[in-house]
């Protein structure tokens, strides 16, 4: 949903479905929701058991890229691939260089940034509405 709202035109917001009678409030949460499960399932999983189990981190950077960006956003065609790649980039790049100085402070900051994503995608989605 969040390249989504980074690639949908004006004309394209209509198109977006959500389901009847879900109060923006409630679509909103949820999305929070699903943003911290992303950055969990995608960045921060795949690098703990990459550094845990392999002593790097960098199997895990690309399994987490294969799945999130690979998996996950294939049909989304190529401006869909490259914005998912980005923001799997910022929050992954920014876990990293965080990660040596704080696990929890990484964490938060992993999850902050899909928020942001998430808040940003939410805002052009309404905008248009």
């Amino acid at each position: 949903m969040t390249g989504l709202g980074l690639i949908l035109g004006p004309d394209e917001v209509d198109a977006v479905q959500t389901p009847e009678g879900l109060h923006p409030a409630a679509l909103f949460a949820l999305g929070l929701a699903l943003m911290t499960a992303e950055a969990a399932l995608f960045t921060l999983v795949p690098i703990e058991l990459s550094q845990r189990f392999l002593k790097r981190a960098w199997p895990g950077v690309a399994a987490g890229f294969a799945v999130y960006v690979i998996g996950i956003h294939w049909n989304n065609g190529w401006l869909g691939l490259a914005v998912s790649s980005w923001i799997w980039g910022v929050v992954t790049g920014a876990y990293l260089l965080e990660h040596p100085v704080s696990r929890g402070r990484a964490a938060c900051q992993a999850i902050g940034l899909k928020w942001t994503f998430w808040i940003f995608a939410m805002a052009v989605l309404t905008a248009g509405a």
